[in-house]
């Protein structure tokens, strides 16, 4: 499937963003290592990530092994906030990033997070 995967990547021109398992309540030691093996051979540069824990210290420190393990492969982490997440909004997000001072560290802004409100008036 490997193999399947690359061909076809290279004959779209489509480019991959490998996504690591959501940093959760009680995550076995080894589930941070199980998804690096393919995103180099797949292209991938960089690593997006969400915390789904309100334990924040726990988050902290697991997020910052995120960031260790993706250096190691010369990969980034982009910290992604979700509203229903225990990170979910950008001030949450970049408080992360402010603690875990890894420099392959980011912010990834998803655009389907942003709510915004009708217009009051004019027929709304």
């Amino acid at each position: 499937m490997l193999k399947q995967t690359k061909r076809a990547l290279a004959s779209t021109g489509v480019k991959t963003r490998h996504r690591t398992r959501r940093i959760h309540d009680d995550m076995p030691s080894d589930a941070l290592l199980r998804p690096w093996k393919s995103p180099p051979s797949l292209g991938a540069r960089a690593v997006l990530s969400s915390i789904w824990t309100d334990k924040r210290d726990y988050a902290i420190e697991k997020f910052g092994e995120v960031c260790d393990l993706a250096k190691q492969f010369g990969l980034t982490v982009d910290l992604e906030y979700v509203p229903i997440a225990g990170v979910k909004d950008l001030a949450g997000a970049v408080d992360v990033l402010r603690k875990v001072k890894r420099d392959n560290a980011g912010l990834m802004l998803d655009v389907h997070h942003f709510q915004t409100r009708p217009r009051q008036g004019r027929g709304s």
